[in-house]
């Protein structure tokens, strides 16, 4: 028997899905704030490269989130190929790499601010941590552990295969569906440059909405009272608006969105589609504004 075995327990602050997530949250803060010189940026960009060993890593992490299979021995031979990729890569080299970075991130954030938003995928980012580090590393993990790490991932595998919108014809979340997840920062500057492009540049209201999503992705009750607190406000400047034109199509298209706009009060949380809602009503008032005032 092997006493001389590490008991392995999940680590956020080692976990490499963990870490580039969050750093890319920190990048789509700094491009919403202006920030031109952003560290979360050169984080992403010194450490993630596909020829680093850690950047190599996270595209082990990102084909046991994105691939699928219909059938379960697929998906288990899925994962036996991507645990023995995982053991060819130079983990000195990687544990190096994830250290310096982790170093550099507590030079330069609050650790416990950086590690404050919720991660929607937490439990299989953690169970993808445990299984490659269990299996590779020669580290080990209660029985229970290993099975149900093994599950999580599994059962992903088996999931579905492409990303639900409700709003999928909108060309902005259409290009945010079709992002690859190990570019995941790339999308976040897209999300913003695409809006920017599509309405020429994001005014002072669609900034703060953009800047509560993200700053409070961690406290859903935070962001559910903002927009609750916007969605009237939103509605009556579109209803005010609405008796001026005379336009019958234009007022049908204001009526729907003050429709959505409406629907939108009952929801206990929201999603991009609904931010987005949120963000063209703006626009839509912006335009009407200078239109007929």
């Amino acid at each position: 028997m092997s006493n001389n075995k590490k008991r392995i327990k999940h680590s956020k602050i080692k976990n490499t899905g963990i870490l580039f997530e969050l750093l890319t949250r920190r990048l789509t803060s700094d491009i919403i704030s202006g920030i031109e010189d952003s560290v979360a940026q050169k984080l992403i960009e010194r450490y993630f490269k596909n020829t680093t060993e850690l950047g190599k890593e996270y595209v082990l992490y990102q084909a046991l989130i994105k691939q699928r299979f219909a059938d379960k021995d697929r998906a288990e031979d899925f994962l036996i190929e991507v645990i023995d990729a995982h053991k060819k890569l130079r983990s000195n080299e990687v544990k190096k790499s994830k250290y310096a970075l982790i170093k550099e991130i507590k030079e330069n954030f609050d650790l416990d601010d950086f590690f404050k938003p919720k991660i929607e995928n937490y439990k299989l980012l953690a169970s993808i941590y445990k299984t490659l580090q269990s299996k590779s590393l020669n580290e080990s993990l209660n029985p229970d552990a290993i099975v149900n790490s093994k599950f999580t991932i599994i059962e992903n595998i088996l999931g579905q295969t492409t990303v639900q919108l409700a709003q999928e014809e909108d060309e902005l979340i259409s290009e945010y569906a079709k992002q690859d997840e190990d570019i995941r920062l790339l999308t976040y500057k897209i999300l913003v440059e695409k809006f920017n492009k599509k309405y020429s540049g994001l005014i002072t209201e669609q900034k703060r909405l953009i800047k509560e999503y993200l700053n409070n992705i961690s406290s859903l009750n935070t962001l559910v009272s903002y927009i609750k607190g916007e969605l009237p406000v939103v509605q009556k400047q579109l209803s005010n608006n609405i008796k001026k034109i005379n336009d019958e199509v234009m007022k049908i298209k204001i009526g729907e969105v003050i429709n959505q706009l409406k629907l939108m009060e009952d929801f206990k949380s929201y999603e991009d589609n609904h931010v987005l809602v949120l963000l063209e009503s703006y626009e839509l008032i912006k335009i009407l504004g200078d239109k007929y005032e």
